[in-house]
């Protein structure tokens, strides 16, 4: 299965958006309203739970310098990633 998002434009350059993601903490600022709980577990793990909602740990799992970041679930119950593009528009 396959779940794409709606794109989104950010008036900062690709190369700044890709080391603010590389940072698992900036994470915490993408969330929504409802978290629950959010906890950095090391440099490239991080665990966040919304209300109701079981908890869920990603880690970082590669990329490609200011193109694509690549998370992953660490747990191998529901293994999924999730992928990051990122397109410059313009410089």
């Amino acid at each position: 299965m396959n779940l794409e998002s709606p794109k989104v434009n950010v008036a900062k350059s690709a190369e700044y958006v890709f080391n603010a993601l590389n940072d698992v903490k900036n994470f915490e600022k993408l969330m929504p309203e409802n978290i629950a709980k959010f906890e950095v577990i090391d440099e490239n793990c991080f665990e966040f739970g919304l209300k109701g909602m079981p908890e869920i740990k990603l880690v970082k799992k590669g990329g490609t310098p200011n193109s694509q970041i690549v998370l992953g679930a660490a747990s191998s119950k529901l293994p999924f990633t999730l992928t990051g593009n990122l397109n410059a528009i313009d410089a």
